[in-house]
């Protein structure tokens, strides 16, 4: 009987479904393999960099206000009559109220007069905010000056009173709203009316001029 003789069966390789591996998964694969051999950088904690920064726009590269003048808006029956702290917290809307948990004083809270005797205190104040520890130190300087006639009266208790702050949201928000009442002199603004970011003139406290109203009543300045 013939033997049949019987040649090797070569199988055809069916094509590979896996993916290539892309760019950025053979980098991250590359990093986890020198971080475990340790020969892989530590990384850093977590910083913006300059194009986030200039994206969002971080507030330690804002300049202060330069002060064209001290400027009052024309006479009239509500900035004869006033209003005290305490109405003015009222209308502070409640997000500059909650803010004012990070706001700190820099050095002492300073009991003054003003050129007419009149009570001022004078703060300066700075947020430190817990999320952002790197975050450059911005200072702002607050005024509270009491205007009843009793000179000796702890300025929180004074039915009228004047308020002032460096700050950007009290500028922008407040500085106008509360010059018509009587609170605020127009020193930083343009004079304008804020159209825009306080169109209703609802007087209010930055969260500085918060803080450091809180301080007053504390410590009954």
């Amino acid at each position: 009987m013939a033997k049949i003789k019987i040649g090797k069966v070569t199988k055809a390789r069916s094509p590979s479904t896996k993916p290539k591996k892309s760019a950025a998964t053979k980098e991250i694969e590359k990093r986890t393999k020198r971080l475990k051999t340790g020969k892989a950088a530590k990384p850093r904690a977590a910083k913006p960099s300059d194009k986030e920064r200039r994206a969002y726009g971080y507030t330690f590269k804002l300049k202060k206000f330069d002060s064209p003048g001290i400027r009052a808006l024309p006479d009239t029956p509500f900035t004869r009559e006033g209003l005290s702290l305490t109405k003015l917290l009222r209308s502070t809307p409640r997000l500059f109220i909650n803010n004012a948990v990070d706001v700190e004083q820099h050095g002492q809270i300073k009991k003054l007069k003003t050129k007419t005797g009149k009570p001022m205190l004078r703060g300066v104040m700075w947020t430190n905010d817990p999320h952002m520890p790197w975050r450059t130190r911005r200072y702002h300087e607050t005024y509270i000056i009491g205007l009843d006639d009793n000179q000796d009266k702890p300025v929180h208790k004074n039915r009228k009173v004047l308020v002032q702050c460096q700050c950007e949201a009290f500028v922008f928000n407040f500085e106008y709203a509360n010059a018509t009442m009587g609170a605020s002199r127009l020193i930083y603004s343009n004079g304008q009316p804020p159209a825009y970011t306080n169109p209703g003139l609802m007087p209010g406290l930055c969260k500085h001029l918060v803080a450091l109203m809180k301080i007053a009543k504390e410590h009954d300045l």
